[in-house]
């Protein structure tokens, strides 16, 4: 008998599961990027920075996301191998 071998792709159950994962990844990633407007007048007023200074710490932390998410997956490409990931 010939085996039949399975991949991920195969199973429904692990296709909706990553689509969730990265669904929500995704949504937290904008969720939290977009969530520091709130903050703006408080870390003005309480912390004393400009407001150059504020959109520049934001920046930066979109900068830093940006990368990182590359770097990591990036890692995760080649521990995963291309089919996989």
């Amino acid at each position: 008998m010939e085996k039949i071998k399975k991949t991920l792709k195969d199973n429904t159950a692990v296709r909706w599961l990553i689509l969730v994962l990265v669904s929500s990844f995704l949504f937290s990633t904008y969720w939290l990027q977009n969530s520091h407007s709130g903050f703006k007048a408080l870390v003005e007023t309480d912390l004393g920075f400009t407001s150059e200074q504020y959109v520049s710490m934001i920046g930066l932390t979109t900068i830093v996301n940006m990368f990182g998410m590359i770097i990591v997956g990036g890692i995760i490409l080649d521990k995963t191998g291309v089919r996989t990931t």
